[in-house]
Parts: C-alpha cells; structure tokens; sequence
C-alpha cells in the first residue's frame, strides 16, 4: 500500500510496487502484494541459506546423524544433507489479517469507493486515529475469514497459496524449501512491529496465530469455523498449519459435548484438513491465573505446537492465548 516503505519508520524496506493511489484495479494492487510476498521470500532465502552453510562448517550434529540411516551409510551428517529428506522449513505468519485486509480493501476502496484511496492510507498510518466509526464499519461489514463465507475464505486461502507456491520454488544448499502456516509465538512480537493493516487491526497488536481467524472475528460457531480452515490448501503447506481453537468447558461437557466434538474434528479432517489443537478452560479462570499466579502453577494451556504452564508464559502471550474466540456452547 505504501511502495514498499515501512509505514511506522518510513524505511523502504520492499521494492517500490507503487502507492495505493496508484492501482486502478484491485487485480493491480494483487499484483503489487505478489511482487512483495516474492521480494521477502527470496530475501529471507539467502539468509537461511547463509545460515545453514554456517552450521554444517560451525555445528555439525554426529549424535543425531548417528540415529539415522542414509547418514550413517553415506557419511555424512544431517546438516550436510546425509538424511533422506532435506527440505527446509519456513512458516508464513498472519493469513487471516492479510485475507481479511484484501477483503476490506477490495470492498471499501475498489468495489464500492466508501473512502478515497489516499485517505485510507493516511488513515493506516496514524493507526485509525479519529476513525473508530470507519474501522467499527470496517469490522462490521465486511467478511471475514472464519465464517465459511466463500468469498472471504478463498481470498484468504489465495494468500497462503501465493506464500507456498513461491516457497516451494525456492532451493537451500540442501534441497527444496517445504512452506508452513505457523507462528508459534512469533506472530505476537511480529504484531508488536507492525502498523496498523487495513483489517481494523491497529498499529502494535498481535497478527492472527496460524491459519487461525483474528480473534473474534469469526462469529458463526465452531462449525463454520473448521469448514474455512479446510478451504485452504493444507497439501502444500507441507511444513505444516496451525489452527487453534478454545472451547469453554461447558461446550464439550457430558456425552453429548465430547460426541459434538468428535463430530468437528471427523468432519474437518474428512474435508482435509491438516491440524488442530485447542484449549478447554474459560477465559475467566485464565484471568484468575494472570492475578494470582501461585494458585495456577499446574496449569498447562496448549500454546502453538506445544503446551506450556500458563502462568510461566510472557504476559503478551496469556493475553493472546485469553483473547482466542471462546466457543460457548454446540448444538
């Protein structure tokens, strides 16, 4: 939107793809996010690249080269490419802000000329100041993934596609790069540094977590949920997907609450989806957990990937982990 240059420290970061004044269709502007999405990711290539010349020479790993076989018949250790599969993997950060910011732009900018595209810019770059009715329309009226709306879905299931197939073309010392849809617990840190984005997501908040919607945003149940998760292409993101979910504990209580579940997990993996990890406890007694510490030091949440005891988290961290949707109730 900006010509490449960071909108919070006017640094040209990116090659210059032109203002969003500049694009006269929507089309134009999906082009100039390709040429940006391509820039980054052979960027980051070379200094993966770099950095693993530097470890095979610096760090090599003999006692697990020793657990497997190819290198132990070849001789040569796993940093150097003696497994029997060496890819690399890289993992693309906030697919659901992206999707939900194209659909926002599309609709207001392009579609129906709600607001001037200049406008819109200056209005990102001093993060919706004196625009709350904007962004408050912004949230209200346009789709957003996570609500199995197909419009909203694909659009996010073409950003994660673009990333993977770029990805995929991309060539280590040691073989192919191999494209995931995770953070772990980068996307919070990464939203730290980042303006605002035409979603209605303001300027130092967390980017969604995986292929997981911005929190809140989906609004229409579990179900709808999953049926956009499995919309994206999860094939191609050989490295893998993250999808969380939290349920309060009275959604899954009794016979009927775990039959309800097993119901989503068979239908989302039926539909081909790839992962999905969730928690069962209440935002309530997470907010208990923040403010006295000492009687939660047991209790473990499920993070990104991994499970960690809650109260031992940063606190940017519990907040993200509390924000996530909490379902209710199934039917």
């Amino acid at each position: 939107l900006n010509d490449g240059k960071n909108m919070l420290t006017g640094a040209q970061t990116g090659p210059k793809t032109g203002l969003l004044s500049d694009f006269e269709t929507f089309e134009e502007l999906q082009n100039a996010y390709d040429t940006q999405v391509q820039y980054f990711i052979d960027h980051f290539t070379v200094i993966t690249n770099a950095a693993d010349l530097v470890h095979q020479e610096y760090t090599p790993l003999p006692f697990l080269s020793c657990g497997m076989e190819p290198c132990v018949e070849s001789g040569i250790e796993v940093n150097a490419g003696g497994a029997k599969y060496n890819t690399i993997g890289t993992a693309g950060v906030g697919v659901s802000n992206a999707g939900d910011s194209l659909m926002a732009l599309k609709k207001f900018v392009f579609d129906e000329g709600i607001i001037e595209k200049t406008e819109f810019l200056e209005i990102l770059k001093n993060n919706w100041e004196g625009q709350e009715i904007l962004r408050n329309r912004i949230l209200a009226e346009v789709e957003h993934y996570g609500n199995d709306d197909d419009d909203a879905d694909n659009m996010a299931s073409w950003v994660a596609k673009r990333y993977c197939e770029m990805t995929e073309k991309s060539m280590s010392c040691r073989g192919p790069y191999s494209p995931g849809l995770y953070p772990v617990t980068a996307h919070v840190l990464m939203g730290y540094g980042l303006a605002a984005s035409a979603d209605g997501r303001k300027a130092g908040e967390p980017l969604a977590d995986g292929i997981s919607p911005v929190h809140g945003r989906d609004t229409n149940g579990p179900a709808a949920l999953l049926n956009s998760a499995a919309k994206l292409d999860h094939f191609i993101s050989s490295n893998g997907t993250l999808l969380n979910m939290k349920f309060h504990p009275s959604a899954v209580k009794g016979e009927k609450g775990e039959s309800s579940l097993e119901a989503l997990m068979k239908g989302f993996f039926f539909s081909k989806g790839l992962h999905v990890q969730y928690n069962v406890v209440s935002s309530k007694k997470l907010r208990d957990a923040q403010c006295n510490p000492a009687k939660y030091r047991d209790l473990v949440v499920r993070v990104a990937g991994y499970s960690a005891l809650f109260v031992g988290l940063h606190p940017l961290i519990q907040e993200d982990i509390i924000t996530r949707t909490e379902i209710m109730e199934m039917a």
